[in-house]
């Protein structure tokens, strides 16, 4: 019986039993009337025999409307027949009921209440009634439902645990994490889906927040339906019931996935970044190692000519590293530029060799070629690759043993060219293989040079929108390097034919354009100047515009035979020109063909231009035979 029942109970006679024309005591009446919440009285059959002010005004009822009435009159059927069993129990067995109850008011509107349900008992002890205390719950339940949308909408996984560990409710943010269906989390202990060891520590966070009132912070690790360990934190906090009890707890989780990858990515930075450092460190020791040069004079003209010999030698080998690392800083600025034309791949690799053939002569290494005349041709800078060929070869030679064999080979392979230097020399690490071509890591080969050739070949080999690939079986297996190209078939451009090698006079020899009419679109004024000159020189009509809105102006009023654009232009890049000029033309007559000049070079940007509408794509800087020529073959 709780402290309220008992103080009513002793406020009753001895011969008080509530019926016919027994009365409650005054005492009994004052208390009730004056509880601050809604009290009744009622007998064992759920009369209502007495009630104070605060039911009238929680039911909208005056008290004579109240009192005689049975509780049922306020309930539903069901609330009243657990109604009546709470009473039975509260009598039977002596206890203290709590039930939820939704009684009706005058107005008809449900009010969610809790009923809390003692026996009344007279002097002697026997239960002649029953006190029940109502609670309103409207704002509580308000308050409830405002925390339950929180937790609901919470970007974050949040639960509530009871002080056992097992899980009341959960937010959808849990199950996407977990990816676990509600029914599998919700009344379920946490333990299943953390390890044993984070269990005990997790209900010793609980223990603390209960008795201390405090916020734990907890490291967990649960795992998820596919098995996955998750780490995130949890950050746990008492739940309270109305009365200020610890009833639970509530968690919020956070997945640190994301943070453990930047942690990892920052330590990743770091260690590449101590590697750069040692890279330096080794790369200025080799090249204080590669510039040192004892000088000594000789008298014996044997030992003198012999000198002049290794004078010749490293002379030719620090002009080799100086122009390395010339190429290097290009790279780095972005300065290292390519200029292609139609090439013959055969002379390219047969220039490369002629090359280093003293080099090989000297260690007795034979070269042995496979060079297909038809693996041709492609449009490529023809100094830049016979440099990838010649570093490829030579560094083959220098891995080689005296009286080795040297491998090389072009071929084609569908619409590639394919370039292949082999050795049988001191072959790759493993662990050196996948850097083979980063700078300053070749020097780690342990055969002297500063590791910056392959870092150049791979740069040249990619401006030409190709790919290089090293192979070795290991130490003392031999190293393969593998460089493929697109031929020009394959990417569709039109290109001018090579002219003569070592021919300047046939290299500048324009071809005739009288008569031909040119819009020139260019928004450099130098570069749009020199332009016009090269192809006035070649009996051109040249009308030229600063900008592609100037270009469709001009392209409106007077088509040309020919349209030479840039394609990187402030106001309007040439591919949205050429679809605008595509669009003017429509499905009407001829197209006017059209060339684009570009410092973009890779086959991508070539693609882009023909795609957009150009029937050619000329690399920058221009060639103007190359350019002539071009527009020569474009009008037939």
């Amino acid at each position: 019986m709780n402290t309220f029942a008992s103080v009513v109970s002793g406020s009753l006679g001895r011969d008080s039993p509530f019926g016919g024309s027994v009365r409650s005591s005054l005492a009994a009446d004052v208390i009730v009337a004056n509880a601050p919440d809604p009290v009744f009285v009622c007998d064992l059959g759920g009369k209502i025999l007495e009630a104070n002010a605060a039911v009238s005004q929680l039911l909208g009822l005056r008290r004579d409307e109240v009192l005689e009435q049975s509780v049922s009159r306020f309930l539903s059927v069901p609330e009243t027949q657990e109604f009546v069993a709470a009473l039975h129990e509260v009598v039977d067995r002596g206890v203290t009921r709590n039930l939820r109850l939704n009684p009706a008011t005058a107005s008809g509107e449900v009010i969610p209440t809790t009923l809390n349900a003692s026996a009344l008992r007279d002097g002697a002890g026997r239960a002649i009634g029953v006190i029940g205390i109502l609670r309103d719950m409207r704002e509580l339940d308000k308050a409830r439902a405002y925390a339950e949308s929180l937790i609901k909408n919470a970007p974050d996984p949040v639960f509530v645990s009871d002080l056992r560990g097992k899980i009341l409710q959960a937010n959808d943010a849990v199950f996407e994490l977990l990816g676990f269906r509600p029914d599998e989390v919700i009344e379920h202990s946490l333990s299943r889906i953390i390890s044993a060891e984070e269990t005990r520590e997790f209900i010793a966070a609980l223990r603390e927040v209960v008795e201390r009132g405090v916020t734990r912070n907890v490291r967990l690790n649960p795992r998820s339906v596919s098995g996955e360990v998750i780490p995130t934190t949890l950050n746990a906090s008492a739940l309270r019931d109305s009365n200020g009890t610890v009833i639970g707890a509530i968690g919020i989780l956070r997945d640190m996935r994301a943070y453990e990858r930047v942690v990892r990515d920052l330590e990743e930075s770091r260690r590449e970044l101590r590697e750069a450092d040692r890279a330096k460190d080794h790369f200025l020791a080799m090249v204080s190692h590669e510039l040192r040069t004892p000088r000594v004079g000789f008298r014996d003209p044997i030992r003198v000519a012999r000198g002049l010999e290794v004078i010749e030698r490293n002379t030719k080998l620090l002009a080799q590293l100086i122009e390395d690392l010339l190429d290097v800083s290009r790279i780095v600025t972005g300065k290292l530029r390519i200029e292609r034309r139609q090439v013959d791949p055969v002379a390219i690799v047969q220039a490369a060799m002629e090359a280093v053939q003293g080099v090989a002569d000297a260690k007795e290494i034979e070269l042995e070629a496979f060079l297909d005349p038809d693996a041709g041709p492609l449009l490529a800078d023809p100094d830049r690759l016979q440099q990838v060929v010649w570093n490829l070869l030579s560094n083959a030679i220098k891995f080689s043993p005296v009286r080795g064999h040297v491998g090389i080979r072009l071929e084609r392979a569908g619409s590639l060219a394919r370039i292949t230097v082999s050795d049988r020399g001191a072959g790759i690490k493993p662990e050196l293989l996948p850097h083979i071509f980063d700078r300053f890591r070749q020097g780690e080969r342990s055969t002297g040079g500063l590791g910056l050739g392959l870092a150049i070949v791979r740069h040249i080999v990619e401006l030409h929108g190709g790919t290089v690939q090293a192979q070795s079986a290991g130490q003392r297996q031999g190293a393969t390097f593998t460089v493929e190209l697109a031929t020009l078939s394959e990417t569709g451009t039109v290109a001018a034919a090579a002219p003569h090698a070592g021919d300047p006079s046939e290299r500048q020899k324009l071809a005739p354009l009288t008569g031909v009419r040119l819009l020139v679109v260019e928004d450099d004024a130098d570069a749009r100047e020199l332009l016009s000159m090269i192809l006035q020189e070649a009996g051109a009509e040249v009308t030229t515009a600063s900008s592609a809105n100037e270009a469709l102006a001009t392209f409106e009023r007077q088509r040309p035979d020919v349209l030479v654009s840039d394609i990187g232009m402030p106001d309007g890049d040439g591919y949205s020109l050429i679809r605008k000029v595509r669009l003017l033309e429509g499905e009407s007559g001829a197209k006017v063909p059209a060339v684009a000049l570009t410092a973009f070079a890779r086959a991508e940007d070539r693609g882009e231009a023909l795609g957009s509408g150009f029937q050619a794509h000329l690399p920058k800087p221009i060639e103007p035979s190359e350019l002539t020529a071009l527009i020569a073959r474009l009008i037939g």
